[in-house]
């Protein structure tokens, strides 16, 4: 017996020496390298066929499989009508990993560059995304004639000229008239449009615009581009948890960094950036930076840029809906479809009497049927509604779905018709360490409470940094509590810095309108600690807010502005009121400085 149990435990030590680390720690994860599928990643040959079919192998695998992009560049030309140059559906557990010069080139503008629909648990990492061919071109003004309503132009070297394929559709010319921004012209009005292009010489041509063009013109740089092209760097909808980390996107004039609706869990960028090449000399980047709508996720940014782009940096919230009847004291009868927001049982929603763009009452889900046109929701209790209707927005989009449709939304603005919100279609954020800069717009446009915006740079922006509160001229919503901004810094920044309100066109952007403020007060829970202001207030035209005042507070029931260091200001700011108040209550200000020039 004795000698049996030596024999066993000495076959029982050889066993364990013959167990591989595999055995040990499982399996390794499955590895599908993009050029065993026939990419070259030269530059030059259209590798999309192969790194699709390496990621259709990767998703078929399952869990754990990791696409391998080695270093090259990589162009995707895309030979068929398709939503995505990449297209993932029901990956799950996927990794897309490329190295430190990792480029995808793009080809078709109009095509987003990764199309993620159903599915979870992916990360791509350490990617270069850029489009292949400039959609905008840059030069420098030369010579202005305010009568003949002309500017005589030359176009950077490496830079299409305005008759070129991708340049020709594009009309605007957006010109740095003021050193001092780092932004494009801004005022009242959008900037002129190109009537006609006339080429000179190689390189120089007399443009006629739809108006005089500012004398300021004169040896200013400028850049041609409209936003055209509508294909983003990332499109995510109905999925969940993904990371993006150590992604650039060089869009060279194209649509923003990414678009996510309709998703849930964790939706992570880590050191993502929408910019312009190392180097490259551009003077813009693309049309915006994200659209974040119709979601039940939580946003983390986190080291990461948004630099020179024309549209807001980041937009996120959830699209009100129309009631359009009322069936009982219960159940109402709302205006449905995928670019509005998801009602389940049990979200928390509120009833918007929009003639005084307030809060009618609020109340939880009950029950929820939806057909895709309408959705039928029963609330938890008896409320009493307003004017219902579907609105002259939809009216004009069912009459003329490619007509000019702003004036359509200022009507839908003052429409009068209640709405429903779904403060449970929103999701959270948290913004951290991360630059944020926009040439026209706004850094970032927050409908969604419980967030946290922390320690982050924004700078040379025209409009405000961080405008809080629902947009009624959008049907952006809704009301935001318990949003915490600080620490961050604010620079060069002409706008008020941090606008909280609800917020309409008309009273905002055009002072002395008939349209009036709203009076309610239904955001609740904010707090502006810490934060540093500088250099603040150099526009007074088309801007949010009111020049010269970085915090901007309306509409609000409860906020703590506490530690904040304001000043100085810029030369061209009028000396206001550096934090303004009005319509709101329970305003508590504390250990703010504020410091101004000697005059």
């Amino acid at each position: 017996m004795r000698a049996f149990m030596i024999v066993l435990y000495r076959c029982l030590i050889l066993a364990s020496l013959l167990v591989t680390p595999m055995a040990l720690f499982g399996a390794a994860p499955a590895q599908f390298d993009v050029k065993k599928f026939g990419a070259i990643g030269d530059g030059k040959a259209n590798d999309l066929p192969a790194i699709q079919k390496a990621i259709d192998a990767a998703v078929l695998k399952g869990d754990g499989a990791v696409v391998i992009i080695p270093d090259g560049r990589y162009r995707l030309d895309p030979l068929t009508q398709q939503r995505g140059h990449l297209i993932l559906r029901n990956a799950r557990g996927l990794t897309i990993s490329g190295s430190a010069d990792s480029h995808l080139i793009c080809m078709n503008p109009n095509v987003n560059i990764f199309d993620i629909e159903g599915s979870s648990n992916l990360k791509l990492e350490s990617l270069k995304l850029e489009h292949g061919n400039y959609l905008f071109t840059q030069g420098v003004v030369q010579n202005v004639s305010i009568a003949d309503r002309t500017v005589e132009v030359t176009i950077d070297p490496g830079f299409d000229a305005p008759d070129s394929q991708y340049i020709a559709p594009l009309n605007f010319l957006m010109v740095f008239v003021d050193p001092a921004t780092h932004t494009w012209q801004h005022d009242d009005s959008w900037p002129p449009q190109i009537e006609k292009r006339e080429q000179l010489a190689h390189g120089h041509w007399l443009l006629t615009l739809s108006r005089a063009p500012d004398a300021r013109f004169q040896s200013k740089p400028f850049v041609i581009w409209r936003n055209v092209y509508k294909g983003w760097a990332l499109a995510m909808q109905d999925s969940r948890d993904i990371t993006i980390e150590n992604v650039s996107y060089y869009s060279r004039g194209g649509e923003g960094g990414f678009v996510i609706g309709h998703c849930d869990g964790d939706i992570s960028f880590r050191h993502f950036q929408v910019t312009v090449p190392p180097g490259s000399g551009d003077r813009f980047a693309a049309a915006g930076g994200a659209m974040v709508f119709n979601n039940r996720i939580r946003l983390i940014v986190e080291d990461s840029a948004f630099d020179l782009t024309d549209d807001d940096n980041i937009n996120m919230g959830t699209n009100s809906s129309h009631v359009l009847a009322q069936t009982d004291a219960r159940t109402l009868t709302i205006e449905g479809g995928r670019n509005r927001a998801d009602y389940r049982v049990g979200d928390h929603v509120q009833i918007w009497d929009w003639v005084e763009k307030k809060v009618r009452t609020e109340a939880r889900i009950v029950s929820a049927d939806s057909n895709g046109q309408v959705t039928t929701v029963t609330l938890d209790r008896d409320v009493k509604m307003g004017t219902m209707g579907a609105g002259p927005l939809a009216e004009f989009q069912a009459a003329q779905p490619k007509g000019d449709i702003h004036p359509a939304r200022r009507a839908n603005e003052y429409d009068g018709i209640d709405r429903l919100a779904n403060l449970d279609d929103v999701g959270t954020a948290t913004i951290r360490r991360s630059t944020f800069q926009s040439l026209r717009a706004r850094n970032l446009l927050i409908k969604a409470s419980n967030t946290l915006i922390e320690n982050n740079v924004f700078h040379d922006t025209a409009m405000a940094s961080i405008l809080v509160g629902p947009e009624f001229y959008w049907d952006e919503a809704p009301s935001v509590s318990n949003l915490i901004i600080r620490n961050n810094r604010f620079q060069n920044v002409s706008g008020s810095n941090i606008f909280v309100a609800s917020h309409t066109t008309e009273g905002e952007f055009h002072p002395g309108s008939a349209k009036p403020l709203p009076q309610s007060s239904d955001n609740h829970a904010i707090t502006i600690e810490g934060n540093e202001f500088v250099n603040f207030g150099h526009f007074s035209a088309g801007i949010a807010g009111e020049q010269g005042v970085p915090i901007l507070i309306r509409n609000v029931d409860g906020a703590s502005v506490r530690r904040n260091i304001i000043g100085p200001p810029d030369p061209r700011s009028p000396h206001l009121p550096r934090i303004k108040v009005v319509s709101s209550s329970a305003i508590v200000q504390t250990d703010n400085t504020v410091i101004e020039p000697k005059r």
